[in-house]
């Protein structure tokens, strides 16, 4: 994709998917890219001339100077600072620019959005897939919360990535990424929680481990080596979470039931529903 002269202020260009992000930019040669994070110098060497040191949710001049020139201003920083840093930041935004973040949970975002007096766009992202991956074949949701002329260029450019691309409000967002996000994530979770409970030594797990437990030991690897700080806002802020948990735990009990009575016929009815749901996700 060509794309019109842009200045793009990328916060938290120090992360993981801030770095990803920062690097795609780059590659462009029309846009000017200004980094701002917390750290005194920024991970990238190409970034040492446009760097600020400073944080959205208490900006000083400096931030609020680069937001002001931004025509995106793009927030890859955990949720609650994405909320505390909106009714600073999006009044200074000009109206022909806006301001994007990739939080993986929307709905309060949203109303901070709404209850914020600005002219600026904002536009509502998450990336369903690894930054760490160069070609992610996987999803990005986009939620529209005001648009204008800088968001919608800004989806343009997403549609451009190899992903699947889903519109949606915070709302119906956050109701599929419980099911989604929180219920995978807290499942495993309390997998580990047990396993760490059981008594016997990691080496020993680890030595007889079959293919399938070393697939959730890897997937509980990634949960914990990951942003501590997101796995908690999905867990703690998306208000469909607990509806979330609560089936899990039902579910739970349902196969606990079952597998107490010796039910075969329950237990082999309750794998054909599964398999022919999934069977339809592909």
């Amino acid at each position: 994709m060509t794309l019109t002269p842009y200045n793009v202020v990328l916060v938290g260009c120090n992360g993981r998917f801030g770095g990803a992000l920062a690097r795609m930019f780059l590659a462009h040669s029309n846009i000017k890219l200004t980094g701002i994070d917390l750290h005194e110098k920024p991970r990238m060497a190409e970034l040492s001339s446009n760097y600020v040191r400073g944080s959205i949710a208490d900006p000083d001049h400096a931030t609020l100077t680069a937001a002001r020139r931004a025509d995106w201003l793009l927030l890859c920083v955990p949720e609650e600072e994405v909320v505390r840093g909106i009714p600073k930041l999006l009044p200074e935004l000009r109206p022909d620019s806006c301001a994007i973040d990739i939080a993986s949970v929307k709905t309060r975002i949203a109303c901070t959005v709404e209850a914020t007096p600005c002219s600026c766009g904002y536009l509502s992202i998450h990336p369903m897939y690894s930054p760490d991956r160069e070609a992610p074949d996987g999803a990005v949701i986009i939620s529209s919360l005001k648009e204008n002329e800088a968001t919608k260029a800004f989806e343009r450019l997403v549609r451009t990535w190899r992903v699947n691309v889903l519109r949606m409000s915070a709302c119906e967002h956050d109701r599929l990424t419980a099911f989604v996000q929180v219920g995978p994530h807290v499942l495993l979770l309390a997998y580990g929680r047990a396993l760490v409970s059981s008594g016997f030594e990691p080496c020993v797990v680890g030595t007889v481990s079959t293919p399938l437990l070393r697939r959730l030991l890897e997937l509980l690897g990634r949960i914990t080596e990951g942003s501590r700080c997101t796995y908690q806002s999905i867990q703690f802020h998306n208000p469909y979470a607990r509806d979330a948990r609560q089936q899990l735990l039902e579910s739970l009990g349902s196969f606990d039931s079952i597998s107490n009575e010796k039910d075969g016929y329950a237990f082999d009815e309750a794998i054909a529903t599964i398999a022919d749901f999934l069977r339809r996700s592909r």
